[in-house]
């Protein structure tokens, strides 16, 4: 029995539109990817071609892929070996910014059509707790919950922190949004700009007794690995609708 769909089959039979050239092409730079990285180092310069013959006159173009999964700044020697001449070494230096936690996709629940993952809650009744419960007094509403997953991507555990901002309690602050600051340059174009603007982000208080919590607030995600993550909606004020920015802090632990 041969299976309909593999690998082979979408060398032969490749696909004619745009997105499935790049579905082609995503899964092979993710193939690579897990067998340059194996290594656990966090980081791969792979070259293409590696090695051959420089026919006289001639000019031969070099692929230099960088494979990662780790952020940081990085330093390294190229070191390019000519037979019967002397080795010629240069710097590279690569600066790799980002976050290793990603939220999957295809989670039911989560509305990805948002400029980031928005998690809604159903529209529910006060006062809608059966008849003889004793949690059914004026204005209760049941507390609902839902889940979610994270998943760190990185070769090095995180601690993930959370914190919950009510959009009420962030109209109201009247604090700015960034710090600027003008400071040396240090990156390679210092020679040329000596100075930068530096901006900081300024984080608002978070909100106090707010209708969403989220759990467990404070947690260790270890490496390649997924974290589940419910939030409560358990209001203690009147009806409304009510809005909130769930911000996690991840650092390396």
């Amino acid at each position: 029995m041969q299976p309909i769909l593999s690998d082979e089959h979408e060398q032969t039979q490749k696909f004619s539109s745009v997105t499935g050239n790049t579905f082609t092409q995503t899964k092979a730079l993710e193939k690579s990817q897990a067998f340059f990285l194996s290594n656990n180092k966090g980081i791969a310069l792979v070259f293409a071609p590696q090695k051959g013959e420089l026919l006289p006159n001639a000019e031969v173009p070099i692929t230099v892929t960088i494979y990662n999964n780790v952020c940081g700044k990085f330093d390294d020697n190229i070191v390019s070996k000519v037979k019967g001449l002397p080795d010629v070494s240069f710097p590279v230096r690569i600066n790799i910014s980002g976050s290793p936690v990603v939220i999957p996709a295809n989670q039911v629940g989560l509305n990805y059509n948002t400029a980031l993952p928005t998690l809604p809650m159903p529209t529910i009744v006060a006062n809608s707790a059966g008849k003889g419960n004793a949690s059914s007094r004026k204005g209760y509403v049941p507390a609902i919950s839902k889940t979610f997953k994270i998943k760190n991507t990185g070769i090095r555990s995180l601690q993930v922190d959370w914190k919950v901002f009510d959009q009420a309690d962030l109209d109201r602050a009247d604090n700015d949004t960034f710090d600027i600051r003008v400071v040396k340059n240090q990156s390679f174009d210092k020679k040329r700009y000596p100075y930068k603007f530096q901006f900081t982000a300024l984080e608002p208080e978070e909100s106090q007794s707010s209708p969403f919590e989220v759990a467990p607030k404070s947690v260790v995600v270890n490496a390649r690995s997924f974290q589940e993550f419910t939030v409560t909606f358990n209001p203690t004020k009147e009806v409304g609708t009510f809005k909130t920015v769930l911000l996690a802090s991840p650092e390396l632990s």
